[in-house]
């Protein structure tokens, strides 16, 4: 078949506007990826400023956990200290008991005589 140059003129101008068309669409799906990798990389950038570094919780946990310590030693001494005045109490009452019983005894011992 032989090809008149108007003819010639229309296949290739259907050939660019396909091949135009062909560009657009990839064109507008690259876009649409680039844009679902933008969110992407956004959402990472949020996670990065809004977690706390490790290094950072590390130290955090650290200071937290040596005030707990210094508490518990609080609580021990306080509750060290009411023992041992619980003890002397105890010690100071047995001695009382003591000199009383002992009082008694040379009292009647005295009153026999």
């Amino acid at each position: 078949m032989a090809w008149t140059t108007d003819q010639l003129k229309e296949h290739f101008e259907a050939l660019r506007d396909a091949d135009n068309e062909a560009r657009r669409v990839a064109l507008s799906a690259a876009e649409k990826r680039l844009d679902g990798m933008n969110e992407f990389r956004e959402s990472l950038a949020d996670q990065q400023r809004m977690f706390l570094p490790r290094k950072e919780s590390e130290t955090v946990f650290a200071a937290i956990s040596e005030k707990l310590e210094t508490l518990q030693r609080m609580v021990d001494k306080r509750a060290n200290e009411r023992t041992g005045v619980g003890i002397g109490w105890s010690i100071a009452l047995a001695i009382f008991g003591l000199v009383t019983m002992s009082v008694g005894f040379v009292l009647s011992f005295m009153n026999s005589q």
